[in-house]
This record gives C-alpha cells, structure tokens and sequence, in this order.
C-alpha cells in the first residue's frame, strides 16, 4: 500500500489524537507510532516542550488524558507546504500550518491558536512522521 499524503497523514494524527474519550482510553498508543523518536511537542497553553517519542507518550499520557483534549481544525484552511521535494511523490520534509481551535479542561477551555505541525520520511516509500508541532493562541 502507498503511503498517504501529507495532508491525508495530518488528519490521520489529528484523529488519532482527537479519539481519546472514556471509551478509548488507548488512543495515544496508535498516535506515537506516528511520531519521530525525536518528536518536540509544544505545549499549546503552557511554556515548554517535550522531545522525544517516550517522553511524548508519557506526558500524553500523565497530564493530556485527564483533559480530554481536541485540536478542532477546519482541513479547508489548512497550508500543506512541501520544503525538501516538490509533492507528496518525492517530499520528504513538509508541514502543515493554519488557524484551529484548541479544547481541553474537559471541554471548558476554548482556545484560538496557530499551528504548525512538520512532518518527515526517509523517502518517498515511506509514511510520514510527525516531527514536530507548534502552536500559539491568537486573539
């Protein structure tokens, strides 16, 4: 099976991360295997980043499902941009960036924010990983 576009593999983290519920309590398992061993995640409402796919699943884990957090992202604003390659047939570095909201508190923090979320493979045969993600509130 080809693997998928960028865009088509954003919303399939995307998802992965949204899916965590009462119910599904096991969804970040799926989410860091498709992360980078050397992931940084930037905390969206707090100073500070995780590194590192271990420390990422153990700070999702700890202090992320407790919040039932949602990254509610409207997919016809978003950027794909491609920054080593031309297209999702030889790329092997790109991101995906716009405006989104961020939910946590279990539904009762609203926030606006900006991301950046940046993607790598070894070549074009290969799926992407999720490198890196940043975001910020906006006004």
């Amino acid at each position: 099976m080809p693997p998928m576009g960028l865009r088509a593999r954003f919303k399939d983290v995307m998802d992965n991360f949204n899916s965590l519920s009462i119910t599904n309590l096991g969804a970040y398992d799926e989410l860091v295997l498709k992360m980078d061993a050397n992931v940084i995640l930037k905390k969206v409402l707090h100073p500070g980043s995780i590194v590192g796919v271990g420390n990422a699943k153990g700070y999702l884990d700890a202090h992320m499902k407790p919040l039932f957090p949602k990254f509610n992202v409207d997919l016809s604003k978003v950027t794909v941009q491609f920054l080593v390659g031309a297209s999702d047939n030889d790329a092997t570095y790109g991101q995906v960036y716009g405006p989104a909201t961020y939910v946590d508190q279990n539904g009762t923090s609203n926030n606006n924010i900006f991301f950046i979320h940046s993607f790598i493979r070894n070549d074009a045969s290969e799926e992407w990983s999720l490198s890196d993600a940043f975001a910020y509130r906006t006004p």
